[in-house]
């Protein structure tokens, strides 16, 4: 692979790149999808693709690895102290949300049942922990971690589904709404 320049024209045949490959999986899986049937989308070269991939996988692990980094990151500024408030909660949810529906598409292409499953257990095992951090500064350091940790499965499995269908329904309902249900789901912990 052969090292580019980053410049505009760059980053604008990296985005074509990267959006061609989200709509073809939004038809069929990574392993089906071909770089000729990726360039042929963006309208470049299979040289041009090279130049910054090796292939389809190399172009899907690295949007993956942003996605993730992008999303701890955003988790990571949004520290809350312990013992606080439902609105705080509710704020780092809103920014979670903005930032996804910013990202609808590739997020979207990511959890897909076209998306790598390796990218999904990384993410979901990524809010869990994050999730486990907010209880522990929400409830003041006593609850019981064992319980938690089921509860955190289960709460971040529905939260995901709950964001694949607002994204699926192209976002039919405002982030504070869904906002507010994750809390509301989240609250109903003992």
């Amino acid at each position: 692979m052969k090292k580019v320049q980053n410049n505009r024209g760059a980053c604008k045949t990296k985005n074509a790149i990267r959006n061609s490959l989200i709509e073809l999986m939004k038809q069929k899986a990574v392993a089906r999808i071909t770089v000729t049937e990726i360039c042929r989308k963006a309208d470049i070269h299979r040289t041009t693709f090279y130049a910054h991939y090796r292939d389809q996988y190399d172009l899907l692990d690295q949007m993956e690895k942003e996605a993730m980094t992008s999303i701890d990151n955003l988790l990571d500024e949004n520290k809350l102290v312990p013992n606080c408030g439902d609105g705080q909660i509710a704020a780092m949810a809103e920014d979670l949300l903005r930032h996804i529906a910013v990202n609808n598409n590739s997020v979207q292409a990511l959890l897909s049942r076209n998306g790598d499953i390796f990218f999904q257990k990384k993410l979901i095992s990524c809010l869990i922990l994050h999730l486990r951090q907010i209880e522990k500064k929400y409830s003041g350091d006593t609850a019981d971690d064992k319980k938690n940790l089921y509860y955190s499965v289960f709460l971040v499995h529905g939260a995901i589904a709950l964001i694949q269908l607002w994204l699926k329904n192209n976002m039919d309902m405002p982030v504070p709404e869904i906002a507010d249900m994750l809390l509301k789901i989240t609250r109903k912990m003992p």
